[in-house]
């Protein structure tokens, strides 16, 4: 990430090229760069605004169908940038990672309903067991069902425990007796 520009001719012809990552600080790209790099099958780049790039040859002979990954929320950038807007296949990167699990499978279950995306809102879920109910996520949050803006690397855990509720409490003259988990 300290490199700020990519000479000309600095890859030209290197076909056996498959894969570049282009870092965050790289401001501008030089003409032919990546010339006749006719192995490239993908295209990585960190910056948030498009590198300048120095002319049309640069990805001369390099398919503009291959996947270019760009950071979230630069996709419009890259797509009407000059030269870049020749690629047709650009992917935006989340840049977090996000899981949500069960601290036990036998009390409760956890659902990603929506896994975070460029913009997307996670929904999770936590569904207690029969005979259990939902405590609370290894956060804190009460809420089974919640939505997160994902903002950096999360691992949550849903909790549970037995439910010791009553089921019903009655004032009866004459009842039958049952126990739930041993308790009458």
């Amino acid at each position: 990430n300290s490199v700020t520009s990519i000479g000309i001719f600095a890859f030209r012809g290197c076909s056996s090229l498959t894969s570049i990552t282009i870092g965050n600080s790289v401001t501008s790209i030089g003409n032919s760069v990546f010339s006749n790099c006719s192995g490239l099958t993908s295209i990585n780049i960190e910056a948030t605004i498009p590198p300048t790039i120095g002319g049309a040859n640069t990805f001369n002979n390099v398919s503009k169908n291959i996947p270019v990954t760009v950071p979230c929320g630069s996709l419009s950038a890259y797509q009407s940038a000059n030269y870049w807007s020749e690629f047709t296949n650009y992917v935006e990167e989340f840049p977090y990672t996000f899981s949500a699990t069960t601290a036990d499978a036998t009390m409760g279950s956890v659902t990603i309903e929506t896994a975070p995306a460029c913009g997307v809102d996670a929904v999770i879920k936590a569904t207690p067991n029969d005979d259990y109910r939902f405590v609370k996520w290894s956060d804190g949050n009460t809420n089974a069902t919640r939505t997160i803006t994902v903002t950096e690397d999360i691992s949550l855990t849903a909790i549970f425990e037995l439910d010791e509720t009553p089921v019903q409490n009655l004032v009866i003259t004459s009842a039958n007796v049952y126990s739930r988990n041993g308790i009458i």
